[in-house]
């Protein structure tokens, strides 16, 4: 029996990429799949391009409008509405490869107990280069080993990275206290499935294409992601737990703390960016000051495992130099528009 695989794209304000991303779908050659776009309450084209696009595909494609709820809520709307045996995370300014699906059925037809199929991704729309990957090679994985690789780098969190069977998914799980989240929802829903598969299988290739967008949701600050980051880490963290005395592996729990640490120094990136320096000094204060951060800068396999800009920061937010921060802050982003010129 052929497979279904719901293909879901939340949509905001993307009128400039949706076409493009929902062409690639089109472009599939494996023909069983359907299309599930949810608008999550966009003020520009957006919903009058998916209610086109949607007529175009018949009963290939539905759309769901909501009010504005976040990306968190459109994935779950888009869940709900789905039909598939499998589904496929697609975000609206981003574009599968032509052969996607049939790779990923294949992967998903090597074995009964295959749950989840990951793959790698490229930053390049001809997908001739692919960004690091999570395993290093090709081949089933077990349970064990994609719950290491959700607390251990390289991480495997993103929705997108992933195809993931009806079963595995936690469809009557209510999310609704999370909507509004600005960070780590993928996160969020790929710890249960973590927790629920028998066993996986990595694709070594770049099916997916993952856009660069600075306008994106996901690279825009604001100081909720500071409240976003502190539930979801202790959630992530109540997962390490149990999953290092399942598996006899402390290694779980240090991953996780490392993960909280990094996102202190992002986070002070974040508001040098994005606030006049005088608030940006103050919440850099706070941030320097605050339990958790205190408590694992103190672990060394925390602040060893984080790569060098970023440990640089958190040095510096140890240590008060709040203005070195601001001045590495401002030149990331001098360079970054420089470069886009």
């Amino acid at each position: 029996m052929p497979m279904l695989y719901s293909v879901i794209v939340p949509v905001y304000n993307v009128e400039a990429y949706l076409r493009e991303c929902v062409s690639s779908v089109r472009a599939q050659t494996y023909p069983d799949w359907e299309l599930v776009l949810v608008d999550d309450g966009s003020t520009d084209s957006s919903p009058a391009i998916c209610d086109e696009l949607a007529e175009e595909l018949g009963e290939q494609a539905c759309v769901v409008h909501q009010d504005s709820a976040g990306l968190l809520a459109a994935r779950r709307a888009g869940l709900r509405a789905a039909k598939g045996d499998a589904f496929v995370s697609l975000d609206s300014d981003d574009a599968l490869r032509s052969d996607a699906l049939e790779m990923i059925d294949a992967a998903f037809r090597s074995g009964e107990d295959v749950d989840v199929v990951a793959y790698g991704y490229s930053r390049d729309r001809g997908f001739s280069t692919m960004v690091a990957a999570p395993f290093d090679s090709a081949g089933h994985f077990t349970r064990a080993d994609l719950v290491r690789r959700s607390c251990l780098p390289p991480t495997l969190f993103s929705m997108w990275a992933k195809a993931v069977r009806r079963r595995v998914m936690d469809l009557d799980a209510d999310y609704s206290d999370y909507f509004g989240l600005s960070f780590a929802e993928d996160l969020l829903q790929s710890l249960p499935i973590a927790d629920a598969v028998r066993r996986g299988y990595y694709i070594d290739e770049p099916l997916y294409y993952y856009r660069v967008n600075t306008a994106s949701l996901t690279r825009k600050f604001d100081l909720r992601q500071l409240d976003a980051r502190e539930l979801v880490h202790k959630i992530h963290l109540g997962y390490a737990r149990r999953w290092a005395e399942e598996l006899g592996d402390t290694s779980l729990v240090a991953g996780v703390q490392m993960t909280g640490l990094k996102s202190y120094a992002e986070i002070a990136q974040g508001v040098c960016e994005v606030l006049p320096k005088a608030e940006a000094m103050n919440c850099l204060c706070e941030f320097s000051q605050d339990p958790t951060f205190l408590e694992y800068y103190a672990l060394p396999c925390c602040l060893d495992g984080i790569r060098r800009d970023r440990r640089l920061i958190l040095r510096m937010l140890s240590s008060g130099h709040f203005d070195v921060i601001w001045a590495m802050a401002k030149a990331k982003a001098a360079l970054h528009k420089i470069s886009r010129r």
